[in-house]
């Protein structure tokens, strides 16, 4: 005895989204239209050209970004501590580190193309402090950088009461740098 059993819902008609779908005689669905095999035929061939143009953007010799960048260091680059210790504070038996002040001359010597200083207050030429020296030193070095051709910009807080900001805005008024007030509620004034 041979018994024979057949798919009851091979004949119905279903209802899917906007398109209609049959069951054949092996329980797939089969669409009644293209819609399904088009839109990820159309998805395969968009990801494979971005994939394909990716490649060649990132690997390809001749592009701007790739070759503007330097391939070897041509000087040596070192990091340091620096500190600016109180006047009157001692820290014996502490580490000793570098000045501020000698780091600041150092790097404003050493500039070829531009300096870029973001600052909360000046204070570098007052002659309220003991250490005062040190701020006139810096800002002379500053100044001499802007003579010697260097970019310098500065961006600093806006707010008033903290610093007059004096030193910065003659730097800028002879110049020597280019300056931004920033607020912290707005952008650049």
């Amino acid at each position: 005895m041979t018994v024979r059993c057949e798919n009851v819902l091979s004949k119905e008609i279903l209802k899917t989204g906007d398109q209609l779908t049959k069951l054949n005689d092996t329980g797939r669905l089969e669409s009644s239209n293209n819609y399904a095999k088009v839109r990820c035929s159309t998805t395969a061939v968009v990801l494979s050209s971005l994939l394909i143009l990716s490649y060649i953007i990132l690997n390809h010799d001749s592009c701007h970004f790739r070759t503007s960048l330097p391939t070897t260091c041509r000087q040596s680059c070192r990091v340091q501590f620096v500190e600016s210790i109180p006047t009157g504070l001692n820290f014996s038996g502490g580490p000793v580190h570098r000045a501020t002040h000698e780091a600041w001359l150092d790097l404003f010597n050493s500039a070829n193309e531009s300096i870029h200083i973001a600052a909360l207050y000046w204070n570098l030429n007052s002659s309220e402090y003991p250490t005062a020296e040190y701020g006139r030193r810096v800002y002379e070095q500053l100044a001499n950088a802007g003579r010697r051709g260097i970019n310098i910009r500065i961006a600093q807080d806006a707010s008033k009461g903290i610093s007059d900001n004096e030193d910065s805005r003659r730097l800028a008024e002879q110049g020597l740098a280019e300056l931004r007030c920033v607020r912290s509620t707005s952008t650049v004034c």
